[in-house]
């Protein structure tokens, strides 16, 4: 039975084709590609996202079990339109796809909208064309699928980049045997097929040809994206087939890369951009992963582990990876594996988002690692900017140590504003242990409670603790006013009796973004609120932070001030890897000697200005001679409430 997409009307639909066709450079002239596009490119580029737009649209109005099919039929027509625009006299017919969509049909203008947003892409480099095209695919795929694969392609400038840097760790070309783990989209494949091609310097093309089938491989677990690898792949390569009159073999194994542990395949270089996202294991898969693993998996902490063993000697795993492996508590015992079989080389840590990845909020790094027995305990450290004309520019800030225990945060500055923050605060050995304090996550997943979620005030109701109630301005203000959100939750006896609460503690938001003024928002649970209601119940977006004992060191109202202060903030940029603010990192923050708070506690008493306090904060770690800038930007109009709270 065939079945057919629901009917969409598009305004327009039509655009003038350029007539005139990309001509392939030179092998050396495209393995060092550079972005000069037409004048002309604005505006079509302009039409292109507007037609992506439509397509989003009539996808969106699919059935969820039939969208990845639709996604993959759609793509499988742009594709096809832009490989006829590229080349009028290509010797061979486009690679087959395994088409799972075979079944399905598209309206006549969905099949000429498909086709229309070729025109962007067919204009420029290889590179940026699979990224365009590949945006496309993961667009129309369903969040569902999108997530659970980890479906995010490389820009190409940042490609570009992490093989110069695979490069730079010592890889040649000519001899090295080369992996993409996640090769979807072939941002890797088909550049590198060309580095290689160049730095062979062979006059045979078949020569040339059998070199990188026996030396460059991918692995990708969809067939589709695999497919998408191996058509840029034969984009690039097409002048060096044309001679011998034969395409380029396959490189390209569809495979679930993490059930290839066991494979005695060794490599001299592992590249690419794994995908990331929490994921739930097989007790076999777990097995296998078990010394990497601490709580919850994420899919790219596994390609992390599957790449550093199965390196040759002097080997290089270069990777793109969300930063969150660098202090995360779920990372500890991978960052353990890491250091026990390689040396981390350099980490190039992205300061722009806009063009990295869509849809994706993860702070991004590129890592390389290589594996030998001299073990250095320095990384180079890079911060990578875009200038104003959009081109990346690479910064140095220094060379950094990694710390002697293997599985304590890896404590690295982002910026050269953090590298001087860094060389201040390395030496503090202060926790908030120290300080007599512990953190833990608020304890109601509320989506696991929903018929217990109440407005109403019944018996056994006590009010519900939502992140929205810790203010900015680090006041509290009990509310519940998002979607979803309720003021109460009925507490069912004797079940529920962990999710409630009475202690005095600190409230902090778990979930905060690197380009808020703050990411360290936090406020006094009153003892009035609890003297009034009995009981709370925290939700689960709300760190949790109370003393030891009843004697705590350091007062409630004096640590709530400090950790609201903007000093404090700066210190939490230079560990956090990820929008969340975990209980783990919290734990890790680098603090001041208890003994060196006399002055603080006496401001805070005294009700002094904000500005006195936080001039306090910024002596206490030393910072009053460190120029902070962007991404570090105080809201000198926020007042610290903690002192006006009892």
């Amino acid at each position: 039975m065939r079945k057919t997409s629901k009917e969409f009307v598009l305004d327009t639909l039509s655009l003038t084709l350029n007539s005139k066709k990309i001509i392939l450079k030179t092998a050396e002239q495209d393995s060092q590609s550079t972005f000069n596009y037409p004048n002309n490119l604005v505006e079509i580029k302009e039409k292109f996202n507007k037609q992506k737009l439509f397509a989003q649209n009539w996808v969106n109005n699919l059935k969820e079990d039939f969208r990845t099919e639709y996604a993959r039929l759609f793509t499988f027509y742009t594709v096809k339109s832009y490989w006829n625009l590229i080349y009028d006299d290509f010797t061979f017919s486009m690679p087959k796809v395994d088409n799972s969509f075979e079944e399905l049909q598209l309206d006549d203008e969905i099949i000429k909208l498909a086709k229309s947003l070729a025109e962007y892409p067919s204009k420029l480099d290889f590179v940026e064309a699979s990224f365009q095209i590949g945006n496309i695919y993961t667009s129309l795929l369903s969040e569902t699928y999108r997530s659970s694969h980890g479906i995010f392609y490389t820009s190409p400038e940042i490609a570009y980049r992490i093989i110069q840097m695979a490069e730079d760790a010592g890889i040649n070309w000519t001899n090295s045997r080369i992996l993409d783990p996640a090769c979807g989209g072939g941002a890797f494949l088909a550049p590198i097929a060309l580095k290689i091609a160049a730095h062979l310097k062979c006059t045979n093309p078949e020569a040339v040809l059998t070199h990188i089938e026996n030396n460059l491989v991918g692995y990708e677990i969809d067939s589709f994206s695999a497919w998408l690898s191996q058509i840029f792949l034969e984009v690039a390569l097409n002048k060096i087939c044309k001679p011998e009159n034969r395409r380029i073999k396959s490189l390209i194994k569809v495979c679930n890369t993490l059930e290839q542990l066991n494979s005695n395949e060794k490599f001299d270089l592992i590249i690419g951009n794994p995908p990331f996202g929490k994921i739930t294991l097989t007790k076999e898969v777990r097995d296998l992963y078990e010394s990497s693993l601490y709580g919850h998996a994420n899919l790219y902490g596994l390609f992390m582990h599957f790449g550093v063993l199965h390196l040759n000697e002097n080997g290089v795993l270069a990777y793109i990876t969300p930063t969150s492996f660098l202090s995360g508590e779920y990372f500890k015992n991978l960052r353990s594996l890491i250091q026990e079989k390689s040396n981390a080389i350099k980490f190039d840590f992205v300061q722009f988002r806009k063009g990295m990845f869509e849809g994706v909020l993860q702070e991004t790094i590129l890592s390389t690692f290589k594996k030998n027995k001299e073990k250095k305990p320095e990384v180079q450290i890079n911060e990578l900017k875009k200038d104003i004309n959009y081109k990346i520019s690479t910064i140095s800030i220094g060379k950094y140590l990694l710390p002697e225990d293997k599985k304590a945060p890896w404590l690295l500055p982002r910026s050269l504003p953090q590298a001087q923050v860094i060389n201040k605060i390395k030496l503090l050995e202060n926790r908030l242990i120290d300080w007599g304090y512990v953190v833990k996550t608020g304890p109601l997943v509320w989506n696991r409670h929903k018929k217990q979620l109440t407005n109403k005030i019944q018996k056994n109701s006590y009010p519900l603790i939502w992140s929205e109630a810790i203010s900015n301005n680090g006041k509290f203000n009990w509310k519940a006013d998002k979607e979803n959100h309720t003021l109460y939750f009925k507490v069912i006896l004797p079940q529920d009796h962990w999710l409630v609460t009475n202690e005095r503690c600190i409230l902090l938001q778990r979930t905060t973004a690197k380009e808020q003024a703050k990411r360290l928002i936090s406020t006094i649970l009153p003892a009035s609120f609890i003297k009034k209601y009995r009981f709370v119940v925290i939700e689960n977006h709300v760190n949790i932070v109370k003393a030891v004992n009843n004697s705590p060191i350091i007062s409630l109202k004096v640590l709530n001030t400090f950790l609201n202060s903007h000093a404090t903030d700066i210190v939490f940029r230079c560990i956090s890897g990820s929008v969340a603010v975990s209980a783990y990192e919290l734990e890790q923050l680098p603090l001041p000697p208890v003994n060196k708070l006399k002055r603080l506690e006496q401001l805070i008493e005294s009700n002094a200005e904000f500005e006195i306090i936080e001039s306090e904060c910024f002596k206490l770690y030393e910072l009053n001679d460190v120029r902070i800038t962007e991404p570090f930007t105080a809201q000198r109009d926020i007042k610290t409430a903690s002192t006006n709270i009892s």
